[in-house]
């Protein structure tokens, strides 16, 4: 793992391809090993035609781009290695963006082009990197439904990006993103390095806004931007990334909320706490299946939980179905609905981390939630985990799991849990 080349022992990757493209076969695999149960691999065709790829084919050559461009709106690179004549890239649990982009609401696409601008300003500004061909198909979306930036192939260098180099890519690119200019005015000597994937950036963003509505303010404005203003034949008038990242489009309070779940790490304490006091009530604001899909797995992150002031003003109310709650003024965020269809896939992983701490928080709460998991949920998945627990030399975490255990008898009968 890392920066080594390693076949995973025990990888089972599917037969059959998720997608099919010219370079490569994108492929679903499980595996046992460390935080990963699931991946996605990408077997590489071992010879394909154009200058370019005489030294590395296009999937090694996408290797090696993502080893190096480290982002967390950049596709995951988790392992690499050579089986036979073939290529194979493992990186997190993803599918292609096309196919599902069409099923996304106009705010799932919101934060999604969001995450891929973040993306390009990282690779311009900070690894001095132009993508060169941002577009639907080089965009992968993971289980919680975060886009990733991946199709590395063609990145290359701010001091690399030449007539040639673009010479070199040219019929393999998105071609509706092809800036029609971009021979020219790299031929004019122009200082600006962006342009290339401003221009495509603008193209994606205009395909995948397709239903205008009020429900994302200033909607129309980005859209008519991407179409007028990204696209100035003067590529000096075309706004920068930074400036797209002011955008109200980009900026209205859902937005913000994600991002700052995103950023956690960078975060103040005291930026921490004052967001977490009063995060309920601005989620409430929203549709509640809209803030499960986009958001439960970063309220379910470890630096969530472990949050002093989350654990008092989130935590309960995340962990507790609508049903269960004694007020309307306390009530939980998620319906039990809801909290089943988004919530407990995700809690069945977490209660697979043997981490003490976690743990005890989970427990804490679990009478109000352990009827959203199925008796079959509760008997194989949480009862073994829970029965772990009691042979723990934390006495705290022992007789909460034990409380745990007392619940689940009602349940599963006592046979069950005694005898697990």
């Amino acid at each position: 793992m890392g920066n080594g080349q390693s076949q995973f022992s025990g990888i089972d990757v599917q037969e059959k391809a998720v997608e099919i493209t010219d370079f490569w076969s994108h492929h679903s695999a499980t595996i046992n090993f460390g935080n990963f149960s699931s991946l996605s691999v990408f077997i590489g065709e071992p010879v394909v035609n154009g200058s370019l790829w005489s030294k590395q084919t296009p999937l090694e050559r996408s290797c090696k781009n993502l080893m190096i461009h480290r982002h967390p709106c950049i596709l995951k690179y988790v392992s690499s290695w050579q089986k036979g004549s073939k290529f194979h890239l493992a990186v997190e649990d993803v599918k292609p963006l096309s196919h599902v982009v069409l099923l996304q609401t106009n705010l799932q696409l919101c934060i999604g082009l969001h995450s891929i601008l973040k993306a390009l300003y990282f690779l311009h500004e900070r690894a001095g990197a132009s993508h060169n061909n941002v577009c639907i198909g080089s965009i992968y979306v993971t289980k919680d439904g975060s886009w990733k930036l991946g199709g590395m192939e063609y990145l290359c260098k701010l001091k690399e990006l030449t007539a040639d180099h673009l010479n070199k890519i040219k019929t393999f690119r998105y071609h509706k993103a092809i800036d029609p200019n971009e021979q020219k005015t790299l031929s004019d000597n122009c200082d600006r390095y962006d342009f290339i994937d401003i221009y495509s950036f603008s193209v994606l963003a205009s395909e995948v806004l397709i239903r205008k509505s009020d429900d994302i303010p200033s909607l129309s404005a980005f859209v008519d931007l991407c179409k007028n203003d990204l696209r100035n034949v003067d590529v000096n008038a075309r706004p920068k990334f930074s400036t797209l990242l002011q955008h109200p489009f980009f900026n209205h309070d859902f937005i913000q909320i994600h991002c700052f779940l995103t950023e956690l790490p960078l975060k103040t304490d005291m930026d921490k706490k004052e967001f977490f006091s009063t995060l309920i009530d601005r989620l409430k604001v929203f549709n509640e299946s809209t803030v499960a899909k986009q958001l439960s797995g970063l309220l379910l992150s470890r630096m969530v939980l472990l949050n002093k002031t989350a654990q008092l003003t989130v935590v309960p109310f995340i962990l507790c179905p609508k049903e269960d709650a004694l007020n309307n003024d306390n009530s939980g965020l998620f319906s039990p609905n809801t909290f089943k269809q988004y919530l407990v896939p995700k809690l069945l992983e977490i209660f697979c981390v043997r981490d003490a701490q976690i743990r005890q928080l989970l427990l804490d709460h679990f009478v109000h939630y352990m009827n959203c998991f199925t008796n079959e949920e509760l008997q194989s998945q949480i009862l073994p985990e829970l029965l772990v627990g009691i042979k723990d030399t934390n006495d705290q975490l022992v007789a909460i799991t034990l409380r745990a255990l007392a619940d689940l008898v009602p349940i599963l009968g006592a046979a069950t849990v005694i005898g697990g």
